[in-house]
Formats: C-alpha cells, structure tokens, sequence
C-alpha cells in the first residue's frame, strides 16, 4: 500500500483522492475499514514526498522593509525590534494588505532606527508612511 500511495503522490494526485483510491483498491488503515486522509499526508511527508509550496505572502514587497528585513539591515534581532514596538519606543501599525508591519525602505528611516539602536532618540514614529 505504501508504494502504491508514494506513486499516485509523486504523479500529484491530492491526499483524499489518494485514500479513496487505497480503499477502492481494498487497502484499509489498521484501525477502520477504509484509508484515512491523514495516514496518507502522514506516509507522504514521513517519505519527503511533499506538495508544491507557495508562500501565502511575498517575500519582499519593493520599497518596504518586513521586520525580518529590517532587522537583518540594522544587524540586531527581530526580538529586539518586536521588544520596541511593545514597550512604544517604535509607534507602527499593521498594513491593511497584507497585515505585516512594513516599514518604508529609505535612507532617512534606517537612520532614524540607527538612532534609536544607538539611544541617540527616544521614540520612533512609523505611522505617517502607513497606507
């Protein structure tokens, strides 16, 4: 049954249509008369036989940094910047779009977070650049 169900996975068939072709076919799960839709993702991940993956979001949204970015660009942690937006010292909100902090990508922001990274000011105001 294995083999039979990393077949029809490699061909891209889907999970349910791979079960109820096992059970058609008479196989059936150890505990119930037909082949659950789980124990075939369960075979098919265990085996790396794995769906096509798509983000459900870019990457990278062209002149805007995530906090990912942003983080990587001031070389501290993501914590570190997520820390700030908590206690206030960084004022963001959400985009509507996509529901990520985004921060414009500019020379005149990364100076303004160098700033703040290096306690030269207190608070940091991001909200006007939101959509």
């Amino acid at each position: 049954m294995e083999a039979r169900l990393l077949d029809l996975a490699r061909q891209g068939i889907d999970d349910a249509t791979i079960a109820a072709q096992l059970t058609a076919e008479g196989h059936r799960s150890a505990r119930c008369g037909h082949v659950p839709v789980d124990t075939v993702r369960h075979i098919r991940e265990s085996h790396r036989v794995l769906r096509d993956w798509r983000p459900t979001h870019p990457w990278h949204i062209p002149g805007w940094l995530t906090l990912a970015e942003l983080a990587r660009k001031l070389q501290v942690s993501r914590d570190w910047i997520e820390r700030r937006i908590r206690n206030g010292r960084i004022a963001i909100v959400r985009d509507a779009e996509t529901r990520r902090f985004l921060v414009p990508d500019t020379d005149e922001m990364l100076a303004r977070f160098e700033a703040l990274k290096s306690d030269a000011v207190d608070h940091i105001d991001c909200t006007q650049s939101a959509n």
